[in-house]
């Protein structure tokens, strides 16, 4: 900034004035599971004004309003890249896609760049939480001879692989769903069709334990084993288990 000094300005007040552009600030989103420990690669985020209006950046993560590019994906270590030369002001981050086996959060992850942080040398980071999607299994008792005939009225336990029995409440005849609730049934009962219809699995290796037979049948001391995960949580698991006759029935 210049200014000059002569006769003309000789007993007046030179006012002068300067501005300074404000530092933009960055922000980068840190993914993680329901326990809050493991990163999750895979999931697509976009950044929104406070307006709802969506952030576009350039090929190197620049932050502008001439640019294209709007997807944010996580990769190995659960975070976005860095987007730079934020504007001061409130954002959020929003999920587009979960990674495969979790669902997709509604949750706006906001933040604000203000001259607090714009200058710092640390994006500004903001975490998201996805939860696991539960899985369900479907167990089919058959009689052990045709192999074709539904058994109704056999009862089940269900444990997980370390012999933790698992709670669930009834929803319906042979239907039931996972719970926390310390009242839940811990007994499975086969429907009409002979089945058992268990949700809200969490993933995690199981086994079914019979514990009572119907009448005229033998029980079963075979554990029916299955696994929810990443990969299968979204289709039902069918499993199949068989009763023999009692001794001397027909």
């Amino acid at each position: 900034m210049t200014f000059t000094l002569d006769p003309s300005t000789a007993e007046t007040t030179i006012k002068l004035t300067m501005e300074n552009d404000r530092l933009p600030g960055s922000a980068k989103l840190r993914k993680f599971s329901e326990n809050g420990t493991t990163l999750l690669p895979g999931a697509t985020y976009r950044l929104y004004r406070a307006d709802d209006t969506v952030v576009t950046f350039t090929d190197t993560y620049e932050a502008s309003k001439t640019a294209i590019n709007t997807d944010l994906v996580t990769g190995e270590y659960g975070e976005t890249p860095t987007v730079k030369n934020l504007p001061w002001g409130t954002y959020y981050f929003k999920e587009i896609t979960a990674p495969e086996g979790y669902e997709l959060s509604d949750d706006k992850l906001a933040f604000t760049i203000s001259k607090a942080n714009a200058s710092s040398t640390t994006a500004v980071v903001t975490d998201g939480i996805d939860k696991r999607v539960r899985g369900t299994v479907i167990l089919t008792k058959l009689d052990a001879v045709t192999k074709q005939i539904p058994l109704q009225g056999a009862e089940f336990e269900l444990y997980t692989k370390d012999g933790a029995k698992i709670k669930s409440e009834k929803i319906a005849d042979g239907k039931y769903q996972i719970t926390e609730d310390t009242t839940a049934t811990t007994t499975y009962t086969t429907s009409t069709t002979g089945t058992i219809e268990i949700s809200n699995i969490d993933w995690g290796s199981y086994y079914f334990k019979e514990i009572k037979a119907p009448e005229g049948y033998g029980l079963t001391e075979d554990l029916t084993p299955f696994v929810i995960s990443q990969s299968n949580c979204n289709m039902v698991q069918n499993v199949t288990c068989y009763d023999p006759l009692e001794s001397g029935s027909i």
